[in-house]
């Protein structure tokens, strides 16, 4: 991954809102499963050995916990955004964002997991990219959306993750039953034209 090719910001601060859980499955028994506040990390946190794999054109759901690390028990409003960059440019594009919300961590709708579906889009391209999930309180301010995935700001977090985009006519059959399922079938068509040439 070239991480470093990728805008940078995010917060300053370690204390109070906080990404707290992103879980995602994906295909070759691939997962992504990430547990914020544990250490909580300023800038851009680089996760990107955390990584999955996607098959162009097919749909998936993305859990994600918009939260909060601080001590104090407050919790403020903010917004939510994540990204995957499908071009791999290294932008962030608004083509490139599969979801954005609003709300107040422990409140409708940030009570639990936002539950989050996208398709790959099947001209994206293949090979690997990266997935940023961020989370940006709003304290004392009005709340602005859409968010920029460059910006630098006080609370929240930033995560980068890996996607790998795979085109699905492209994976090599695996599975010896759908091998065998296949080879069948295609004896049995050919037995039969046989026997009716």
């Amino acid at each position: 991954f070239l991480r470093g090719n990728y805008c940078v910001g995010g917060p300053s601060s370690y204390i109070d809102s906080n990404v707290e859980w992103v879980f995602i499955e994906g295909e070759n028994d691939s997962e992504i499963l990430h547990i914020g506040c544990d250490p909580i990390v300023t800038g851009v946190e680089d996760l990107t050995h955390k990584t999955i794999d996607l098959y162009q054109g097919k749909t998936y759901t993305l859990m994600v916990t918009f939260g909060d690390c601080g001590p104090h028990g407050t919790t403020y409003t903010g917004a939510g955004s994540v990204w995957i960059d499908w071009g791999q440019d290294f932008i962030f594009d608004p083509a490139d964002l599969i979801h954005e919300s609003e709300g107040t961590p422990g409140n409708t709708p940030w009570d639990e997991p936002v539950e989050i579906t996208f398709t790959v889009p099947n001209d994206a391209e293949t090979g690997n990219t990266v997935m940023r999930v961020m989370q940006r309180e709003f304290f004392n301010e009005v709340v602005v959306t859409p968010l920029d995935p460059c910006e630098s700001f006080t609370w929240g977090s930033v995560m980068d993750f890996g996607v790998n985009v795979i085109d699905p006519t492209a994976v090599p059959i695996t599975n010896w039953s759908l091998y065998l399922t296949a080879l069948l079938i295609g004896s049995f068509f050919f037995i039969r034209i046989r026997k009716i040439m």
